[in-house]
């Protein structure tokens, strides 16, 4: 498609949406500046506050508008309250300390010792995973749930 034909979608596109999405005098000259710029107005847009694409995606009107409802509630935050709030909006969690300490570990573990744990996260994983699927999962679970703190062979 040539750019003169994809500018003319663009512009239909624009026209169709505005149709049939009510929206304010401010919002239309936003939305058609974002359209004049060589979008569509279908395209996703990232959040001015919040990393990575949206869930669930958002065009340029939409995201707008999100953003503008997220500006709204922050209003009189101080800053550690507003990192607080958008944390919270999309589930954010601080590491405890135990993660912290166990991150920290995982840095200082020489490479070698990585790749062994690596493997056997990796087969114990897919053997769960082949446990489950056998329809056993549950009988496995009480199984290693009444060993867990007996040595097995070899065990160092």
């Amino acid at each position: 498609m040539n750019n003169s034909a994809a500018n003319d979608l663009r512009w239909e596109e624009f026209r169709k949406y505005t149709e049939e999405n009510a929206m304010s005098r401010y919002e239309r000259k936003l939305l058609r500046d974002w359209v004049r710029s060589g979008h569509s107005v279908y395209e996703t847009v990232e959040s001015r506050y919040l990393p990575g694409p949206s869930y669930p995606p958002r065009d340029f009107l939409g995201m707008y508008r999100f953003d503008r409802e997220l500006t709204e509630d922050m209003v009189g935050m101080t800053r550690a309250e507003k990192d607080a709030y958008l944390k919270a909006c999309i589930g954010w969690s601080d590491p405890t300390p135990e993660e912290i300490a166990m991150e920290t570990a995982r840095e200082h573990t020489p490479e070698l010792i990585r790749d062994r744990i690596r493997r056997l996260e990796r087969e114990v994983f897919y053997l769960w995973q082949f446990v489950a699927e056998e329809g056993v999962l549950d009988e496995a679970k009480g199984y290693v749930d009444g060993r867990r703190d007996e040595a097995i062979p070899f065990e160092w």
